[in-house]
């Protein structure tokens, strides 16, 4: 019984990094700025605020 544990336990490890590569990656949705409410970056991209050049 607790070899057939062992078997279980080691298939399942042996597994999960295959898994990891072929399963698709989702992705990242923290990438931009926040659009509301209108974050510094939206005000200056819609000319609401005095914006500069970067420094």
């Amino acid at each position: 019984m607790i070899a057939r544990r062992s078997l279980s336990l080691l298939g399942a490890a042996g597994i999960a990094p295959l898994l990891v590569a072929v399963l698709p990656a989702a992705p990242a949705g923290a990438h931009g700025y926040v659009a509301s409410p209108l974050s510094r970056q939206a005000q200056c991209a819609k000319g609401l605020l005095p914006c500069g050049d970067i420094q």
